[in-house]
């Protein structure tokens, strides 16, 4: 089912870790993370699976995600792997890697920051040497963003409109900001969405802009300084 990994960041993996029945794929998938040090991501068309009881006993990593990916009853999923993380789509997601709109002409201070390696866990990071915990479900994006604004380290404005789409519980390990951002956006499925830099250092998550040609006819759609309305997310 899953080709080999592109990366050999992964060749040396093992995995060693059970699921309860009816765990969802996002909570084994964040856990997989946090006990191999590695990222794993699912889109929202297959976040919320159920996968079965499993035991995984030191296996390969590639083995261990195929198992896991076959109790959930994924049958083709698309498997995209770098060294930093392992993403899982279904056939429906059209999104490109990167979601950055503003790449070309970046400066040097806007670019540092994006390069910038973090770890993150949504939707809180735990206590320093407490359990992780995972929610049950995807929190709106809207009460997110305060809890990524401080594990990024980086004020963070989300556009009108878009603070309910839905962020999956998820365990990101030393990963680029812009990594964290892209697998964030990347698991919805519409190819509508994506974020920027601003020059003051803050990051904008907002629909894309229109094209020059439906500038008049979508007016409420180009850009709009400062998201009036917007909510913000603070990173001290």
């Amino acid at each position: 089912m899953i080709r080999h990994f592109a990366d050999p960041a992964y060749d040396d993996a093992e995995a060693a870790i059970s699921f309860g029945s009816g765990t969802r794929l996002f909570g084994a998938l964040a856990m997989l993370g946090e006990a191999t040090g590695h990222t794993f991501v699912a889109d929202n068309s297959l976040a919320e699976l159920q996968v079965g009881e499993l035991v995984l006993d030191r296996l390969p990593l590639e083995r261990a995600l195929e198992a896991l990916l076959k109790s959930a009853r994924i049958a083709r999923p698309n498997v995209d792997s770098t060294d930093e993380y392992i993403f899982i789509s279904g056939q429906v997601n059209r999104n490109p890697r990167s979601l950055l709109l503003n790449a070309d002409g970046l400066t040097a201070e806007q670019r540092a920051l994006l390069d910038k390696r973090v770890d993150v866990y949504l939707p809180q990071r735990p206590r320093e040497g407490a359990r992780l915990m995972l929610g049950v479900a995807a929190a709106p994006l809207g009460r997110s963003v305060s809890s990524l604004s401080r594990q990024l380290g980086v004020n963070i404005e989300v556009e009108r409109g878009l603070e309910k789409l839905p962020v999956n519980p998820s365990v990101f390990r030393n990963v680029h900001v812009e990594t964290a951002l892209d697998l964030i956006v990347r698991q919805w499925l519409e190819p509508v969405f994506g974020y920027e830099v601003t020059p003051d250092l803050r990051i904008r998550i907002r629909t894309r802009p229109p094209r020059t040609d439906d500038v008049n006819s979508s007016p409420g759609r180009a850009a709009v300084p400062g998201f009036p309305g917007s909510v913000t997310g603070f990173a001290e």
